[in-house]
């Protein structure tokens, strides 16, 4: 009997590759000091799925994602994955502050949207 629970050869070189791409890419989604990734992430978040109403989760993908990545590299390499995974988690925690500054912007937006319609001038039905 195979045991489908055990990685095929080659899958874990292929997990690992694919753990670091989403390692740049999360790179890519912060800001540095001397590069300013706006437009790199605002492209990035273009081709990221949204739910029915119109949210991004693809930032919390990404954070999952990489959690994920996390877990199997220690899982696979043990102790010494500390090395890797702890500058991934900074990572994540970066990620997950665009997350919060998106998710508040938005409802900002919202919240402006709403206060200018309720400033707006009515319409007398006085007639």
């Amino acid at each position: 009997a195979i045991d489908t629970n055990e990685l095929k050869a080659g899958e874990e070189e292929n997990l690992v590759i694919s753990g670091n791409g989403f390692v740049l890419l999360a790179c890519l989604m912060i800001d540095h000091e001397n590069f300013s990734s706006g437009s790199i992430r605002d492209s990035i978040l273009k081709e990221l799925p949204i739910d029915s109403d119109g949210n991004s989760g693809g930032i919390q993908f990404m954070v999952k994602t990489l959690k994920a990545f996390c877990n199997f590299y220690h899982y696979s390499v043990g102790d010494l994955s500390v090395a890797v995974i702890a500058p991934v988690v900074k990572l994540i925690t970066g990620l997950e502050e665009v997350d919060q500054a998106e998710q508040q912007a938005k409802w900002s937006q919202i919240y402006n949207s709403t206060l200018s319609l309720c400033n707006s001038p009515h319409i007398s039905q006085d007639g």
